[in-house]
């Protein structure tokens, strides 16, 4: 059974309608449920992620720039701990079944990358071609 999804894009957090959403609803922590939060945590991380570790391995990233980039402002270790915990970050601090959730984002990246190849293997035959003519 497939589960619905929603496109997010990686510049939601800091566009400007966010900002003014969050101003116009000047919220406090009593206003929102907790799961709310919690989802906002993760989308601010995986957002983050899907620029800067396009793989979801975040091994090389210390507990501070995870906290940084969910937008946390507690203890870093406690963060990470929690998303451990939940499952959503694996032991060997993958973000779990990333693959699947960034599958159409990393086919782009992986067909731009054969695409740019392309490019590179045709100038190349047609300079060859060229100077092949031109001698």
């Amino acid at each position: 059974m497939a589960i619905p999804w929603v496109q997010v894009y990686s510049n939601l957090l800091h566009h400007p309608k966010t900002g003014a959403f969050a101003d116009a609803l000047a919220l406090k922590s009593s206003d929102v449920e907790i799961e709310a939060i919690a989802v906002g945590i993760l989308v601010s991380l995986w957002t983050w992620a899907v620029q800067n570790a396009p793989n979801g391995d975040l091994s090389a990233v210390n507990d501070r720039t995870i906290a940084r980039e969910s937008q946390w402002k507690r203890k870093p270790e406690t963060l990470v701990d929690a998303l451990t915990k939940s499952g959503f970050l694996d032991a060997d601090r993958k973000l779990h079944d990333w693959e699947e959730y960034a599958e159409l984002y990393i086919n782009r990246i992986e067909y731009q990358r054969e695409q740019a190849k392309e490019r590179m293997r045709n100038m190349r035959a047609r300079k060859k071609a060229e100077s092949e003519n031109g001698a």
